[in-house]
């Protein structure tokens, strides 16, 4: 699979469900965009999830209450480059993953460079937040 042959995608909201404007499913067409969302559904998803594939994902709901030990964070690091590569989507050289620990938060910044111009910049940057209590995924 490769990301830059996606034309159109179904736009989802914070949350993950189908994104609705004026009673419309909306419709995502900017490559970035696309992109971003992607990148989201793959991180947010646990094993399991999609029935066709059943490996999809960075399974981080599969390390909530783990101890906040440096091997947490480099299982992060190994899920979310599986969950970006493993089909083909990206590859491996295609992105940088920072990561930094705090009490029971995983602070998580994913940055992928574009050929797309973006603003001024030419890299996707995805700010993650993962409680390793509560399994909460926010991103930025």
């Amino acid at each position: 699979m490769n990301w830059t042959k996606i034309i159109k995608d179904l736009e989802f909201d914070e949350y993950g469900d189908i994104d609705l404007v004026s009673g419309d499913i909306a419709i995502l067409s900017d490559q970035t965009s696309i992109l971003r969302q992607n990148v989201l559904d793959r991180i947010k998803t646990s094993f399991g999830d999609y029935d066709l594939y059943p490996k999809l994902g960075a399974d981080l709901s599969g390390l909530i209450g783990k101890p906040n030990l440096k091997e947490l964070s480099n299982r992060i690091n190994e899920n979310i480059s599986y969950s970006l590569t493993f089909d083909g989507f990206l590859k491996r050289q295609d992105f940088d993953i920072e990561i930094v620990q705090e009490k029971e938060s995983i602070y998580i910044k994913l940055e992928i460079p574009t050929l797309i111009r973006i603003t001024s910049e030419d890299t996707l940057s995805i700010n993650i937040l993962f409680n390793t209590i509560t399994g909460s995924i926010y991103a930025s």
